[in-house]
């Protein structure tokens, strides 16, 4: 939805969890820890979905979504983190 939002062109692979997609070799050579959701931008890996909104954000949004100050993105940030 944020890519939407923001405009910008992408193309979705499917990984298919139940057949362990995310842990091929293939996949695994994106993101080591075997985790989705994934963002390739421009090279650079993203994980976690929080990290990639402030990330789509701090590049691409110019603060649309929120901003990297953003209390929602925050404290959802924060409840990800052990």
């Amino acid at each position: 939805m944020a890519l939407a939002e923001l405009g910008l062109p992408w193309v979705s692979h499917l990984v298919d969890l139940r057949v362990h997609a995310h842990l091929t070799p293939e996949f695994l050579a994106i993101n080591p820890r075997g985790l989705v959701p994934v963002l390739v931008d421009d090279g650079q890996v993203v994980i976690e979905s929080i990290d990639i909104l402030k990330h789509l954000d701090t590049v691409h949004g110019g603060g649309r979504l929120g901003g990297q100050d953003d209390p929602l993105l925050t404290a959802a940030d924060d409840a990800q983190t052990p």
